[in-house]
């Protein structure tokens, strides 16, 4: 099977009984038809696909930034190549949110 034939069934099931037969994150989704995607739908998206305990620790950093190894740990389970502080933590989350949910996904494809 092609996967213009897997779009084909994707895109009728839509048309015909508004019912999308497949899981995926909706950020994925705006990318493939080139649709604007907000930063904070990004982060969310991402946060819900991670773990609770990741997802967690990225809220608690957000809101009070403290440095610690578990920080450090974080960026590495997602190969990031920044090493967290404070003026770059929000860029940092979003690179990663992004090459995770949007860019990933995409090399599959």
């Amino acid at each position: 099977m092609e996967w213009t034939d897997v779009a084909k069934i994707v895109v009728n099931s839509w048309s015909v009984e508004k019912y999308f037969s497949v899981k995926l994150v909706s950020v994925f989704v705006k990318s493939c038809f080139n649709l604007p995607i907000e930063d904070n739908e990004l982060v969310r998206n991402f946060l819900s696909y991670i773990s609770e305990t990741e997802a967690n620790l990225i809220k608690s950093v957000r809101e009070d930034f403290v440095d610690s190894q578990d920080l450090l740990g974080l960026a590495a389970n997602f190969d990031s190549k920044w090493k967290p502080i404070k003026l770059n933590f929000s860029k940092l989350i979003l690179d990663i949110a992004h090459k995770e949910m949007i860019q990933k996904p995409a090399f599959i494809i």
